[in-house]
């Protein structure tokens, strides 16, 4: 029996080259493609009760940091969008820009608590309804551990609200400041007035 011919094997050869190039054009293509999904988006609704969150926390604990840097994806502002008509574009959330800005925040407050030149008492003015002129003194570890208790709250908060508005790139940017961009919202002056408190988005 003869052996094979060269032109008998190169299909062959052909073939699993053919493969090897669409796995790698798969792999590649999974890899640097941003995420895509239609808008609008309509979030299920889901009953969740708040709760505290003893590992999220401590200013002190690295790995609490780690916990909060890992809630939003670095390029958070960068996500890619479809719109009815297919064509692709890249947006942010709303909702991922508050916890982007709320982390942020956490990890500059955590700095200044755990600096050791910051006092542990310091005296502030008393609370205009309480008709005193004297100065109080407060326990700075008290206040650090309300602190902690209020970015867990408020990540929560965040999160049950999930604003989806979409926010473009502003110009110049390459991150979205949120700026100009309309929402959908509950309309805060009826409550503002109940309550006899200004609305400072009037002043």
């Amino acid at each position: 029996m003869a052996p094979p011919s060269q032109n008998s094997k190169l299909p062959w050869g052909m073939g699993l080259l053919t493969t090897f190039c669409i796995i790698l054009a798969f792999v590649f293509h999974s890899r640097w493609e941003r995420p895509v999904s239609q808008w609008p988006m309509n979030l299920p609704l889901r009953t969740y009760t708040f709760v505290d969150h003893p590992h999220l926390r401590d200013f002190d604990n690295a790995e609490a940091g780690q916990f909060w840097g890992a809630m939003v994806w670095h390029d958070w502002w960068d996500a890619e969008w479809r719109d009815d008509a297919g064509r692709r574009f890249p947006r942010g959330i709303d909702v991922f820009h508050k916890m982007h800005c709320l982390i942020a925040i956490r990890e500059e407050f955590a700095n200044l608590a755990m600096d050791d030149a910051r006092p542990a008492k310091r005296q502030v003015a008393s609370e205009p309804q309480t008709g005193s002129h004297e100065k109080r003194v407060v326990d700075l570890t008290l206040n650090q551990n309300h602190l902690e208790h209020c970015f867990d709250f408020l990540r929560q908060d965040i999160l049950c609200a999930a604003d989806m508005t979409l926010e473009p790139l502003a110009e110049g940017y390459v991150e979205t400041d949120g700026q100009g961009v309309e929402h959908q919202c509950k309309d805060w002056r009826v409550l503002l007035d109940l309550m006899k408190l200004p609305d400072m988005d009037e002043i």
